[in-house]
């Protein structure tokens, strides 16, 4: 009978630590999917909070009515008007919540049009990676405007720790 109660005895702590791996793996793999549903941004806008960085994006790019030239005809974003205003092309950022990632770094997404082999067009997402002036953090950035293609200006945060004499003096 002992050896019997110490079989037992070995499945029962088997079956715990089976129990506490999958609990484990329910925890992480929940954190992955909610992470990725974004669940927060949800319930904010349940509650009518401030629109999410893609909405603001998305309007930012659209060109208004009242945006045209002398003959009706709209003005496209990166063509200045008569008056020499330009509306520029506004980009996500994307900063990673990884504690290892390169803080001197910076992603931008932006969207472009592709031609399909069937002749019709979608939209698909590139991602540049922009290296930061030295000592700014990514966490400091509040935007990123692509001046031209691959040049870009960085504006930090009012709250940055850099200076902007600092700034001006490490470009």
């Amino acid at each position: 009978m002992s050896w019997l109660k110490k079989a037992w005895d070995g499945l029962s702590w088997l079956g715990k630590v089976l129990v506490a791996l999958g609990a484990v793996l329910v925890f992480i793999v929940g954190y992955a999917v909610l992470k990725e549903w974004n669940v927060g941004g949800f319930i904010a806008g349940l509650f009518d909070k401030e629109p999410s960085d893609r909405d603001k994006v998305k309007v930012a790019n659209t060109v208004p009515d009242e945006r045209v030239d002398k003959a009706g005809a709209p003005i496209s974003i990166g063509t200045p008007d008569d008056k020499g205003f330009t509306q520029w092309n506004v980009h996500e950022t994307e900063i990673s919540s990884n504690p290892f990632r390169d803080k001197s770094k910076i992603k931008v997404v932006s969207t472009v049009e592709v031609d399909t082999v069937d002749g019709g067009k979608r939209t698909e997402k590139v991602i540049k990676e922009i290296a930061l002036p030295k000592g700014v953090k990514d966490k400091d950035v509040s935007k990123v405007v692509e001046v031209k293609p691959d040049i870009f200006v960085v504006e930090v945060v009012d709250t940055s720790g850099v200076s902007a004499a600092d700034l001006l003096d490490e470009l």
